[in-house]
């Protein structure tokens, strides 16, 4: 395809056979574009940005002041490439508030017809969408822009996603018809560092009918809990339990053996939280924090 000399931007939708191509895109003055084979999107700042849309089986890629002359596409699997010249540019702006224990963006924007808003979060080793498309409303007071457009504000609630604590982003990505525009810096904010998971609460064992229950509340800020139980006769077991589940069942087991459970939290990056511990002592009923068990026994 050929760009003219002086174009502000063209965007560029690479529609696939099956799925998103991998593709590599050259220009006259030695620009090379390559699809990562290990992630779905990349950029350079100010020259390209390449966004692959399973949604759609397509990539997308911006070029920024591209170099006037021919450009190629490659790739397997291309069914056809659309292009799309420039256009008024987006205008967005906003800032992170951080208020008992909650995040929310603010942010206000003007975009060309038809355009979308995506907000991401982006960081160290965090990478995540928090609106897939902003629906905004007319701001307070005077709503529109210096060049006469109609500008939107929207507020948007969210989570900061797993992983080391420290400076994030929180980029706008603007696209029309699947075909990205811009992306454009809307704030920065600290994201806290993970939390290791408490120490599960109520840990109690009883026996039962010939068995060991045991039950806990489960560890805040955990994806998983390991328990492990030590019998007097020997036996070592271990569970590996889910959200859901808080109790499990210890089978055949006598009233002369003792019997220690061990329960601690996961969480995601499998880093093990506090240790909740309890012994129930031979010919003993019960052990541990007050209460019954809960309907679930898992094992």
């Amino acid at each position: 395809m050929r760009i003219p000399r002086g174009t502000p931007a063209t965007a560029l939708r690479i529609v696939g056979r099956n799925g998103p191509p991998k593709v590599s895109i050259t220009g006259p003055d030695g620009t090379r574009i390559v699809s990562p084979a290990d992630a779905s999107a990349a950029e350079r700042k100010g020259k390209w940005m390449l966004v692959e849309n399973p949604s759609d089986g397509s990539t997308s890629v911006l070029l920024v002041k591209p170099a006037g002359g021919t450009w190629t596409v490659d790739g397997d699997g291309v069914r056809s490439v659309d292009t799309a010249g420039f256009q008024q540019p987006a205008t967005v702006s906003g800032a992170v508030t951080h208020r008992r224990g909650r995040h929310e963006v603010h942010v206000a924007y003007s975009l060309p017809k038809g355009a979308k808003l995506t907000l991401v979060e982006r960081g160290k080793g965090a990478q995540r969408t928090i609106a897939k498309r902003v629906r905004g409303r007319a701001c307070p007071g005077d709503s529109s822009g210096p060049g006469g457009q109609r500008v939107l504000c929207a507020r948007v609630r969210f989570k900061p996603s797993f992983g080391p604590g420290g400076k994030r982003r929180i980029l706008a990505v603007i696209d029309q018809g699947g075909m990205p525009l811009d992306v454009a810096k809307v704030a920065t904010f600290k994201a806290p560092k993970p939390k290791l998971p408490k120490r599960p609460g109520r840990l109690r064992v009883l026996r039962k009918r010939g068995a060991v229950l045991a039950a806990w509340k489960r560890p805040a800020g955990s994806v998983q809990t390991i328990a492990y139980a030590r019998l007097s006769d020997g036996r070592r077991l271990t569970f590996e339990l889910g959200r859901r589940c808080s109790a499990v069942r210890l089978g055949r087991v006598s009233r002369n053996v003792s019997v220690t459970v061990q329960a601690y939290g996961l969480r995601q990056d499998m880093e093990g939280g506090r240790v909740a511990t309890v012994r129930l002592r031979a010919r003993r009923t019960r052990a541990g924090a007050r209460g019954g068990l809960p309907r679930r026994i898992c094992r």
